[in-house]
């Protein structure tokens, strides 16, 4: 039987055609979010962010709590703010409140009354928050979201009992999508075996007929299909003012399942794929045990296989944060899907209207967005900047869910609209065309199952199987990543005045130890290196580790580097 399930149903719903379109007239509060170049910093008033809303009693100067009270709203449901908690991949409030400061360009972001840019980006910590580049001069660009807050508690039951319960997740994507998650935890009697587990999956997901299970939220009590349908007319009445409607397409929900148990589930992976799955074989430590877990991606969405091993915070923290790279994946799934109508319909006026008058040229309304090739490659730079194990998780989950297909698909309707403006001799506008299916090409090179064993880790790719260790490096790694981020703490440490940092040198000394047996080749030192790193680490006092912490965290960069030197969060000090 399995220890707890956990399933998210997610679907990503356009605004428009195309990114950074709208089919509706927004209402005035939902406008700054869509359409403004510089949507984070106008819509500040509404950032969530821990230490803004808790206030900070222990600093030299007390600060107030300011919580957030002028934020746009979706009817029944919540306010909707950008939350700086979903950076995902920074475990500290404290750092994560940087990036608030970054959005906004503004120290004190709660005042209305500020209206100076006032924050040195150089004067905070080097912090890289996955999916922002501040380097956009448009915000709506980047890998962020604005969200339903509080997320929405929903109940489930089933001839009068409490089965289970959930919460809806609503992200709303400035460049014009909208993320629906639907998350139901089961109660341990509720999954027994494969079957329960598969029946679970059928009966949490929307769209299918036959469905038992009443949903009780604050909307009140519905079945499931009749519960999205108010979420998606809520949503849509507080967004447009025209009248707008948005839909959830039935075919288009992707289930995420998190299992955690010791028994073997070959029978659920073969009642849940209709096809081989793509299987990501994952070896990770838990304290000093190695213990195997697998991420297996198809069409019909993921399962992730857990250990019991892990502690339930543990399996909650990996199971979101590889979502957020499948919430990735579904984004780009749907700009792909939503311009291809786009291309194929302009492609399809272009031949008609030549054949009619050809020597009138390309009428108006074929000329691509250069918006969307902006975007694209954005997208690209998100998945290159993150750490290797998501890489390989970005690749597996793209080739699981049949990202090619819908690539390949796209492109070779850019072509046939290439095709019809050389027909015209639109040279300058089919040379943009050929510019953006290069874009593509060049910007799904992750999803090259061959290639993932080039990010960084020890990889091992075999037919639909692919092997990653996320956390047991080999001399190869350390040869590479590791050592050139241990020279650079070097490099930046050991420049400091002994007078002010006594005891850096000794730092210095153990680091460069490490450096020096990774070049070598030689495990044995290696591992002896960093034992006595440790060691001398926790013979120091509290506040000096702390200090050492502080100092090197930000300069490493890489959360498994930090934990392998004892310098992460959960060491305690």
């Amino acid at each position: 039987m399995a220890r707890s399930v956990y399933i998210v149903q997610s679907q990503m719903i356009s605004l428009g055609e195309e990114p950074f379109n709208s089919s509706g007239r927004l209402r005035k509060a939902f406008q700054p979010m869509y359409t403004s170049q510089t949507c984070y910093k106008d819509m500040r008033l509404a950032i969530y962010d821990y230490y803004r809303v808790n206030g900070s009693p222990y600093t030299q100067v007390k600060r107030e709590r300011y919580p957030v009270t002028n934020a746009p709203f979706i009817r029944h449901m919540g306010q909707v703010c950008f939350n700086t908690k979903r950076a995902f991949y920074i475990d500290s409030a404290y750092d994560r409140e940087d990036l608030a400061l970054l959005v906004s360009n503004k120290t004190d972001y709660w005042n209305p009354y500020d209206h100076s840019d006032n924050v040195d980006a150089a004067s905070l910590r080097d912090i890289p928050f996955f999916g922002y580049n501040p380097e956009l001069e448009d915000q709506r660009m980047n890998y962020l979201y604005f969200e339903l807050r509080p997320s929405m508690p929903i109940e489930m039951f089933h001839n009068d009992n409490s089965v289970a319960k959930g919460k809806l997740f609503i992200h709303f994507y400035p460049s014009g999508y909208i993320g629906l998650h639907l998350a139901t935890a089961l109660k341990g009697t509720e999954a027994r075996s494969a079957r329960d587990i598969h029946d679970l999956v059928k009966e949490t997901r929307p769209g299918r007929k036959g469905n038992t299970w009443v949903w009780k939220s604050k909307l009140g009590e519905l079945k499931l299909n009749e519960l999205m349908k108010q979420i998606t007319a809520n949503i849509a009445v507080s967004l447009f003012e025209d009248g707008t409607q948005l839909k959830t397409n039935d075919k288009e929900w992707s289930s995420s399942v998190s299992v955690v148990s010791d028994d073997n589930m070959d029978e659920l992976t073969a009642s849940m794929f209709h096809s081989s799955p793509t299987i990501l074989n994952m070896n990770s430590r838990i304290g000093e045990t190695i213990v195997k877990e697998q991420l297996l991606a198809s069409p019909q969405g993921n399962l992730y296989l857990y250990s019991p091993q892990r502690k339930r915070q543990s399996v909650l923290h990996s199971f979101w944060r590889i979502l957020h790279i499948h919430e990735l994946v579904l984004l780009k799934k749907r700009i792909y899907e939503d311009y291809y109508v786009v291309t194929k319909r302009h492609k399809e006026h272009l031949a008609d209207m030549s054949l009619v008058k050809p020597e009138a040229g390309a009428p108006k309304g074929t000329a691509y967005n250069p918006l969307v090739k902006r975007f694209l490659s954005e997208m690209d730079h998100v998945v290159q900047t993150a750490e290797p194990f998501y890489k390989a998780a970005y690749s597996v989950i793209c080739k699981g869910i049949g990202f090619d297909s819908r690539r390949e698909r796209l492109m070779n309707s850019i072509k046939e609209w290439e095709q019809e403006l050389h027909k015209i001799n639109d040279r300058e506008r089919y040379e943009e065309l050929a510019q953006l299916r290069s874009t593509i090409i060049q910007g799904d090179s992750y999803t090259n199952f061959g290639q993932v064993g080039a990010m960084g880790k020890e990889a091992v790719a075999s037919g639909n199987v692919f092997k990653v260790y996320p956390d047991d490096h080999t001399v190869v790694e350390w040869q590479s990543e590791y050592v050139e981020l241990l020279e650079e703490v070097i490099k930046v440490i050991g420049n400091r005045p002994e007078e002010r940092y006594t005891d850096w040198p000794q730092v210095v000394m153990n680091i460069q130890n490490i450096v020096d047996a990774a070049k070598k080749g030689d495990e044995a030192a290696r591992t002896l290196a960093i034992d006595h790193w440790k060691k001398w680490l926790q013979s120091e006092w509290k506040d000096q580790r702390k200090e050492y912490a502080k100092g090197i965290s930000p300069i490493v960069g890489s959360s498994a580097l930090q934990k392998l030197l004892h310098i992460h969060k959960k060491i305690k000090f």
